[in-house]
């Protein structure tokens, strides 16, 4: 691996701009170049699938690892006995305590208190870029992405959500806050340890003066937040979606998806996707909940991944309901959107939409709302259907819209055609590479 001074001081490292892909490519391709810090291997590892298809000696350094991709390495391979005995029973105590102060426990992290030492591993010593991804959970803190900043490495902080930015809160939604100083953040329910926020926001402004510091935004609605911030509006940053599989997430026959999956195959489908599912305050699945309660007497089933539906979900639901659970795997996730008729996501807050472009891919319609990042994806009844923020009626108008146009041959076409063209590993890819060519 190349060190420091290769990729700083090299006089025939030069912006790339009138070069072509192929060039690029080629100058890359020489480069033991990345590392990808992350609490598990989930988004992180497809850009470290994607690197390696264009050459490029790409590895990854997780947590916890739930893929077979030899280079994908788990922290508890490195970590001491003391780290092996104590982490994980910590996480039940930390979890105790975030539901004792907090609304919901998924909506702050602190950053603070534990974090694995990863900056002395071997794996980070001899990368010469380094990527830090959805990083909270305990696998990284603050101090220790400042350890890594001091080994002088270009590091990229791939913003998945308003984190970085702010006192705690995963997503700030209408405060603005972050914009000056946080403190008596809404997410904290109990009023003594409201001062939480504005420590944890303080604590973050030791990263934001490494000039080797860089900001990736998903979307220009991200780019926009980072702007906007108090602690780093001043960092080098940039817009780089995500990217996927185009070759993997493709479409299939219907009948023979949900004839796999054991799915009705006379009823219109509808899936509604969330990690956690209908319990992330996030995806709003109170508000499509309500957009069904306006559409009965339809011939239509819901179709639920990310949790199972607890009774009462199920019991006053207008539509039969069919809870998926977690899918980790792409293979069956290809299924299950080639399965149904459309994807509904009803979320509040979205930096970009990676599920939107999954189902795209497949050729199924989506229909969200005008927020976040969404409408970097979405072309209004062209590839989808964007419903007016947290409206309810158009909502359900877009979600009857989609169904009347699920198998409209021009919209698939238009989808599959904006997701390779915009979110393919090689379009994504060359624009990472780019940037790293920028850096002088």
């Amino acid at each position: 691996s190349r060190g420091l001074g290769d990729v700083y001081k090299r006089q025939d490292i030069k912006y790339l701009g009138s070069k072509t892909n192929n060039e690029v490519l080629d100058l890359m391709c020489r480069y033991d170049i990345l590392v990808l810090p992350s609490l598990y291997d989930g988004w992180g590892a497809v850009v470290n699938e994607a690197l390696q298809n264009e050459g490029v000696d790409s590895k990854m350094l997780v947590y916890n690892k739930i893929t077979l991709n030899p280079t994908v390495e788990r922290f508890s391979s490195f970590c001491s006995i003391w780290e092996k005995l104590f982490y994980k029973p910590l996480i039940p105590l930390r979890t105790l305590i975030k539901e004792k102060m907090l609304h919901n426990v998924v909506t702050f992290s602190m950053g603070r208190y534990w974090s694995c030492r990863i900056h002395n591993l071997p794996l980070v010593q001899e990368a010469d870029i380094i990527y830090i991804h959805w990083i909270n959970g305990g696998f990284l803190t603050v101090k220790e992405i400042e350890s890594i900043l001091k080994l002088g490495k270009p590091t990229f902080i791939f913003l998945h959500d308003m984190w970085l930015l702010t006192g705690g809160c995963h997503h700030a939604f209408s405060c603005q806050k972050y914009y000056s100083l946080c403190n008596e953040c809404p997410t904290i329910n109990r009023t003594s340890v409201k001062w939480i926020c504005k420590y944890v926001f303080k604590n973050k402004e030791r990263l934001k003066n490494y000039s080797n510091l860089h900001l990736i935004s998903p979307s220009h609605w991200m780019d926009d937040c980072v702007g906007k911030s108090a602690l780093f509006h001043h960092v080098d940053r940039m817009i780089i979606p995500n990217l996927l599989n185009t070759v993997r997430f493709s479409p299939i026959d219907k009948i023979i998806a949900r004839q796999l999956l054991q799915l009705p195959l006379n009823t219109q489908l509808i899936l509604f996707a969330a990690d956690s599912g209908t319990q992330n305050p996030y995806k709003g699945w109170p508000l499509l909940k309500k957009a069904l309660g306006r559409m009965s007497g339809l011939n239509m089933a819901i179709v639920v991944l990310g949790n199972f539906l607890c009774p009462d979900e199920i019991s006053s639901s207008p539509f039969a309901s069919y809870s998926m659970g977690k899918i980790s795997d792409e293979y069956s996730l290809t299924l299950l959107y080639n399965a149904v008729d459309v994807y509904v996501t009803s979320s509040l807050a979205e930096s970009f939409g990676q599920t939107i472009i999954e189902a795209q891919a497949c050729g199924t319609i989506p229909v969200g709302f005008d927020l976040g990042g969404i409408p970097d994806i979405i072309e209004h009844e062209k590839t989808g259907y964007l419903a007016r923020e947290k409206d309810i009626e158009d909502l359900k108008d877009g979600i009857l819209w989609a169904l009347s146009h699920s198998e409209d041959e021009a919209i698939k076409k238009n989808m599959i055609d904006s997701v390779s063209n915009k979110f393919s590993y090689k379009i994504v890819t060359e624009q990472h590479m780019r940037k790293w060519n920028m850096i002088k």
